[in-house]
């Protein structure tokens, strides 16, 4: 059961660097069934050594009922966690090879930047880079070394810093009345914990106080 405890935090820590949409992954029906079972056996063993009146038996019984509903509740709640492509594989034949000075890498560098700046996909929360590839009109492999080579890192990093650049400029926008959290779902991150941890690994500070100092920028700025 530690060892679970374990394994899933480490998990979260991965993916949290990688994903946007990573509390919807986070597993917590694992957390609430291991420590539900340690508080069980923790019931057991003082009824069987203590002997105290008010821990018997249909205390242990009531707080299996209440791990099986928890449990239950929470992993109906839980969205399939699939598992991530290599991130890198050869391709099929040397023709597909994306060299270093593929002849291609120009334009589907504009066609990423088209799609990132003119329809805005970084919103799309469950963006995949299959899906990115689809609607650039190349082959996903060539994508994926255009963003390792000409943007420096890899599919999920390219996605948060549009989605943070997004967020950083409605957040620095004195007219923009809307929440931190709105401003996060709206740029496609599906928790404010996970903006938040992105934005302040880009930026190196976190989304209220950027807000709050181009706040008080603009107010010492003078009117004309």
């Amino acid at each position: 059961m530690i060892a679970a405890l374990v394994r899933v935090r480490r998990y979260r820590r991965g993916l949290l660097q990688r994903r946007s949409d990573a509390d919807s992954m986070s597993l917590h029906w694992i957390d609430a069934m291991a420590l539900s079972q340690i508080v069980i056996w923790c019931i057991a063993v003082l009824q069987w050594l203590a002997r105290i009146p008010w821990i018997d038996y249909p205390l242990i019984y009531g707080a299996v009922a209440v791990w099986v509903f928890v449990v239950g509740y929470l992993s109906l709640h839980q969205v399939a966690v699939v598992a991530e492509a290599p991130r890198e594989e050869a391709p099929a034949s040397i023709d597909d090879a994306p060299a270093a000075d593929d002849a291609r890498f120009p334009a589907v560098e504009a066609r990423l930047s088209q799609l990132m700046a003119q329809e805005q996909l970084y919103r799309e929360p469950a963006l995949t880079i299959g899906q990115l590839a689809r609607r650039s009109g190349y082959p996903e492999y060539l994508v994926s070394a255009v963003i390792n080579r000409r943007f420096e890192g890899n599919f999920w990093d390219y996605i948060n810093r549009q989605r943070i650049e997004a967020a950083r400029a409605c957040l620095a926008d004195g007219n923009d009345a809307r929440t931190i959290l709105d401003i996060a779902y709206a740029c496609g991150f599906t928790s404010k914990s996970t903006f938040n941890a992105a934005f302040k690994r880009q930026l190196g500070d976190t989304p209220s106080a950027y807000r709050q100092r181009h706040a008080r920028a603009a107010a010492t700025v003078p009117a004309s």
